[in-house]
């Protein structure tokens, strides 16, 4: 407690301060904030693109095993793949597919949801519409049933419209699990998955034969941008770390100027017994407390600008409030560093030195 009043009692010199350390910290965190909710909105609408999702679609299926793909996805660990075999019925495809397909494509849905697992697994009679299709259809609602080669199917969810996608025009789809098998009338024998950009063609050659298969693969386009993205971010954080630097650097010239008009002060302490360590420590602590103080009211910024961003709508910010305590810890022990030469300096003055500011 005497050490808040203490710094009350001063509090004219702490005034700048606090401030300058309050924007100081604001502008840290806010640009930690807005780079990971940049870089989180931009790796969303990459996967809505299907940027991140390599498209593999076979010519011939002649002489290829038919579970080659599986032992593909065994041989490179592949923990995000599906199968998209696509069918002409009418006036609308119909294609089968894994669960894994609405994961990699980030799919939006007006009602219901996408097949799991499960459906894959027990092949249930569930489907999933474009938002064409359920209007070429008539099917407004979850539930209700409709006829693929006279097999009941029924609807499990119905997508909103959209047209992000580069490979997969979902608005014109029927999507049921990949265990149905109409026969030999597929049209399109095409696989989806995501590899982390390993090489894999020379496998390809030799499973599927050269020249049978066609590959897409955005990886390296996501890779450009994720790092141009993290590159705008490090030095956006350079330029905050400058005005954290430069607040610092102004917190240590106040308390060495603070120290000078307490000559007489720490001299009246010491004479009453005080020693070099009392007096280095209340110093310490006193820069510490006004550095934290101005990181707390910097913190206080930070919630109501955020929320008032919010409100109004304009866009939605997510704070991650593991990261910005994690921050929020380094500055305040970069505040506590900043404090101990000043402290020092404080501790040893002398009895004579207070005499002579007399």
């Amino acid at each position: 407690m005497w050490l808040v009043s203490n710094i009350w009692y001063h509090r004219r010199q702490f005034y700048l301060n606090i401030v300058a350390n309050a924007m100081a910290v604001f502008l840290i965190l806010m640009v930690s904030i807005l780079s990971d909710n940049v870089i989180r909105s931009i790796d969303e609408q990459l996967g809505n693109l299907g940027l991140n999702v390599t498209m593999l679609q076979v010519f011939s299926n002649e002489e290829v095993n038919d579970k080659w793909f599986e032992d593909f996805i065994n041989e490179f660990d592949l923990e995000t793949a599906s199968v998209f075999f696509s069918y002409n019925n009418d006036d609308h495809v119909v294609a089968r597919c894994d669960a894994d397909l609405g994961r990699m494509f980030c799919l939006q849905f007006r009602q219901g949801s996408f097949l799991d697992d499960s459906d894959i697994q027990y092949n249930n009679n569930y489907a999933v519409l474009g938002s064409k299709v359920s209007e070429k259809l008539g099917v407004s609602s979850v539930g209700d049933k409709i006829s693929i080669n006279g097999i009941s199917f029924r609807v499990k969810g119905i997508l909103e419209e959209s047209d992000d996608n580069l490979f997969v025009d979902v608005n014109d789809s029927v999507l049921i699990p990949s265990g149905y098998d109409f026969g030999n009338s597929v049209v399109n024998r095409t696989y989806y998955f995501i590899n982390n950009a390993r090489y894999i063609d020379g496998y390809l050659d030799e499973v599927l034969g050269e020249g049978n298969y066609l590959l897409i693969n955005q990886s390296q386009l996501v890779s450009t941008t994720s790092l141009l993205t993290e590159m705008i971010s490090n030095v956006l954080m350079f330029i905050a770390s400058v005005s954290l630097l430069v607040s610092l650097i102004g917190m240590i010239n106040s308390m060495l100027s603070n120290i000078r008009d307490r000559t007489y002060e720490i001299g009246i302490k010491k004479a009453m017994g005080a020693g070099n360590n009392d007096i280095y420590i209340e110093f310490l602590m006193e820069s510490f407390m006004v550095f934290a103080l101005g990181t707390f009211i910097g913190w206080l910024l930070i919630i109501s600008f955020v929320g008032l961003i919010n409100l109004s709508g304009l866009m939605s910010i997510r704070i991650d409030y593991h990261k910005c305590l994690t921050d929020i810890v380094r500055l305040l022990v970069a505040g506590g560093l900043c404090g101990i030469y000043p402290a020092c300096k404080a501790s040893h003055i002398t009895i004579m030195d207070a005499i002579r500011k007399v």
